[in-house]
């Protein structure tokens, strides 16, 4: 399995990550059966393309390819221009243990542009495991984290930059948390000046 940055030439390599009735752990089609969700597989492909596949500075995403050359997870990302944090904004994977890879992998290339902590929102029943299902041993070693705050169902994020980023101006059908992982002071190496 290889770890790669993701652009314009992976996008039918990543077509099929998007062929998922499930947003936020809800089936979208038991929920509504008039919904095309083949209509919403390539509206939600289309946009995640636009947005992270287009040369941004600020918006990448990454990838795992399997053995047989198969995308078998993706982690997008955005990069701020306000501070040295980045926002984990997407996960869409097909082997669980393939997202701790990537993971690392965004994590190591933020870390060599002195970016020491995240922002991630998540379900808020995924509150326990998150950690345990997404970071490699490592990754787990070094990062400490906290819950920013927390959101109900169906309502707005009243914190303006994660209700951009994270929540893409879209009230979302369960419970939410928005949770800062930072890396441990004994693992940061600064230059002269941070460098910030």
């Amino acid at each position: 399995m290889k770890i790669i940055k993701l652009d314009s030439s992976h996008i039918e390599l990543i077509r099929p990550m998007f062929n998922s009735p499930r947003f936020m752990g809800v089936n979208t089609a038991e929920q509504d059966p008039t919904i095309d969700v083949l209509k919403i597989y390539e509206f939600l492909h289309t946009v995640f393309c636009q947005t992270y596949l287009s040369d941004s500075k600020n918006y990448h995403a990454f990838g795992a390819i399997d053995d047989t050359g198969e995308a078998c997870a993706l982690l997008a990302f955005y990069e701020s221009n306000e501070d040295p944090s980045w926002y984990w904004t997407h996960v869409k994977s097909k082997n669980p243990n393939a997202v701790k890879l990537v993971l690392d992998a965004v994590v190591e290339y933020n870390e060599s542009n002195n970016r020491f902590k995240f922002y991630s929102m998540f379900p808020l029943k995924y509150d326990k495991v998150y950690r345990r299902l997404a970071f490699s041993s490592k990754t787990k070693e070094r990062y400490d984290a906290f819950n920013e705050f927390y959101v109900k169902a169906r309502e707005k994020c009243i914190y303006t930059l994660p209700w951009q980023i994270l929540y893409n101006r879209t009230l979302l059908p369960v419970d939410t948390v928005v949770r800062c992982t930072y890396l441990k002071p004994e693992y940061r190496t600064l230059t002269s000046g941070g460098n910030l």
